[in-house]
């Protein structure tokens, strides 16, 4: 099975640039659905969750940020590749620990396989992966209202900015909000 999937990963790395945007779609919709351990993109859910956990507000996965990140992937073959190349990585990972892909694994383990892929070696596909894909999906997330239900704010400083800011900081009371 483990050979199957390296090499449907392989076809799919070499063919995509030459397989039409309709076809990427259904093919990345495909893949996205169905039991995690038998889809190219079934850890990327919890990925998104790992980087974007729910905590005091909405997770990544409750704003849809796993969708964000497919659209990309449809108007994009080399997204998609890495997408997929990433997502293959996270499985490999956990096979390594014993379980059947990412999905399966608990919040310390999935977070342990996502510092690796941080520091990993600048340029390796890993390193690329966690590189490209937490700066969209904190994208994708941080442009959604909703997901600044659990920050103390009444919300982005623009346009307007920071009105007082020429003036020295106000001392307040532990955990007062600055309002």
């Amino acid at each position: 099975m483990h050979r199957i999937r390296r090499r449907l990963f392989l076809a799919l790395a070499f063919l995509s640039p030459l397989v039409g945007s309709t076809r990427s779609l259904a093919w990345l919709l495909r893949a996205s659905v169905g039991a995690p351990a038998t889809r190219p993109l079934g850890a990327l859910p919890r990925y998104v969750d790992t980087l974007l956990p729910r905590h005091l507000g909405p997770s990544g996965t409750d704003l849809r940020v796993e969708r964000s990140l497919l659209e990309s992937a449809q108007a994009d073959p080399r997204y998609a590749r890495l997408l997929v190349g990433g997502c293959s990585w996270l499985d490999e990972q956990a096979r390594a620990l014993g379980k059947s892909g990412f999905h399966e694994l608990d919040e310390e383990a999935r977070t342990g396989i996502v510092a690796r892929a941080e520091a990993a070696k600048p340029g390796s596909g890993e390193w690329t992966f966690y590189q490209k894909t937490r700066t969209d999906a904190f994208t994708f997330y941080y442009s959604d209202p909703r997901s600044l239900a659990g920050i103390e704010a009444p919300g982005p400083p623009q346009p307007s900015g920071h009105l007082d800011q020429a003036e020295p900081p106000r001392e307040r009371a532990r955990g007062a909000s600055l309002g």
